[in-house]
């Protein structure tokens, strides 16, 4: 679990994705930007080389340890692309790369770079990297077990549209619950700048409730995930913002406090949000330029 940040007894935290967007500059300023430039081996990048059909037009992606890096646009100045040409490759300006780096990328980076804070890396704002998006998960492990359940429960029960209210002064969100072969709780749109997700991650490692492979905790009891995925503008600035793990989770409860109204029609907190953690002892993330 060395990858992992404990938060609480039975709480674990990491960054589970992150997209960036270069512009106008070269591999080369992408690599260094990533603290890749003095560690990949540039001939293996380049014979890693593919092209993916987006439809109307190629792509050109390179793959490094399961990091791809997407030359956007590609089509554009394909004729001036010279891949046996290694100098020219990554010293030439790019209008646009895409760089996605998850799951097992993203351990290795850690491997690798165990020194660096991928959490807050990007927090340097960089005039040519734009965060697109950012995944930051909150592992539950026998911790809580029937939290995911306590949640949908209390969804069936007390909700009756399809939209949730929550203790914030946000709009109502809508929702989705997902069962079978697996156990999602999904509030927010994909396609939205926020998405929130809660899932029995044990159900990926297993069948008929046996484990068919271990997991960075062993074989946990039980397993819930509480993910919540960032894109867009919103992205940027979240990544952007001073804060720690704790307050990632701190701003979650700010935000999908769920509301439960007594016979006055005041609300206040579910009882398995406010039990979650000491939510008290984190101090709100304090909004600045970047984060509003």
């Amino acid at each position: 679990m060395e990858n992992l940040k404990k938060i609480k007894d039975g709480i674990y935290y990491k960054v589970d994705w992150i997209s960036l967007v270069y512009t106008d500059c070269s591999l080369s300023d992408v690599l260094k930007d990533l603290c890749l430039i003095d560690i990949i081996d540039f001939d293996d990048f380049v014979s890693s080389q593919f092209m993916r059909n987006l439809g109307y037009f190629d792509t050109c992606v390179f793959v490094y340890e399961g990091i791809q890096f997407s030359l956007l646009d590609f089509w554009k100045y394909k004729d001036n692309f010279d891949l046996s040409d290694i100098d020219s490759l990554f010293s030439m300006t790019i209008p646009r790369i895409k760089v996605d780096i998850s799951g097992s990328a993203l351990d290795f980076l850690r491997s690798i770079l165990p020194d660096i804070d991928w959490d807050n890396i990007f927090r340097q704002d960089v005039c040519f990297r734009h965060v697109t998006r950012m995944d930051y998960a909150f592992d539950l492990i026998n911790y809580m077990p029937t939290f995911l359940d306590d949640v949908v429960s209390f969804i069936r029960t007390n909700v009756s549209g399809e939209r949730l209210t929550f203790c914030s002064q946000d709009a109502p969100i809508g929702y989705s619950i997902r069962s079978g072969d697996q156990k999602t709780l999904y509030i927010g749109r994909a396609a939205s700048d926020k998405l929130l997700r809660i899932y029995d991650k044990k159900m990926q490692f297993c069948k008929n409730g046996v484990y068919v492979k271990d997991t960075p905790y062993g074989r946990p009891d039980s397993w819930i995930r509480i993910e919540f995925q960032t894109r867009s503008k919103f992205s940027h600035d979240f990544a952007c913002t001073p804060r720690t793990p704790e307050q990632i989770f701190k701003y979650l409860y700010d935000k999908y406090s769920f509301a439960v109204y007594d016979d006055s029609g005041k609300k206040s907190v579910a009882k398995f949000w406010l039990d979650l953690f000491d939510w008290s002892e984190i101090p709100s993330i304090i909004q600045n330029i970047h984060f509003v």
